[in-house]
């Protein structure tokens, strides 16, 4: 399907695309961005993704040490 991007389509695009960002990002720490290899899991909603994120942060520092 091809929506036709005339009348009310951009506006509608755009405010789909940032509750979606919201909601990924609303649970996440504080400035964190997703990777660009965990970028995909955007879509993705709820705790899990949190919990991944999470993982992968927690890998990350154990990294470092």
């Amino acid at each position: 399907m091809r929506p036709p991007l005339t009348g009310d389509w951009p506006g509608l695009l755009a405010d789909a695309h940032r509750q979606l960002m919201e909601q990924t990002y609303g649970p996440m720490p504080e400035g964190y961005v997703l990777p660009p290899e965990l970028a995909p899991l955007g879509y993705e909603h709820g705790p899990a993704l949190a919990k991944l994120v999470q993982r992968h942060l927690d890998r990350l520092a154990a990294r470092g040490r």
